[in-house]
């Protein structure tokens, strides 16, 4: 599917990534990502699946869950207090932890 380069998805966050659960109990994945935003620039990639945050199991989270977690974390920044938050991504069947 083609998407133009400079339509900002609907459902985009702060860190510069769209996320999607695509059923009840499967990992959180990755559908976009903004090489210029914080996820991009930390190297989230689109398909990774967000497995842990902040060392906590993401299998119980809903996607609600995971985005009230950036939403926290965006605003902790924007107040000048301690704002990064750390990612344990599935990709490829390999894990990789990023922090951004």
């Amino acid at each position: 599917m083609y998407r133009n380069p400079f339509q900002i998805p609907s459902d985009y966050n702060g860190f510069g990534c769209v996320l999607s659960a695509p059923m009840p109990d499967a990992h959180i994945t990755v559908k976009f990502v903004s090489r210029d935003g914080p996820a991009g620039r930390a190297g989230l990639k689109v398909n990774d699946s967000i497995v842990g945050i902040n060392d906590a199991d993401t299998t119980s989270m809903s996607l609600d869950d995971v985005q009230n977690i950036f939403k926290r974390t965006y605003l902790s920044f924007l107040h000048g207090q301690d704002s990064s938050v750390s990612l344990n991504v599935l990709r490829r069947k390999r894990q990789h932890v990023t922090r951004f």
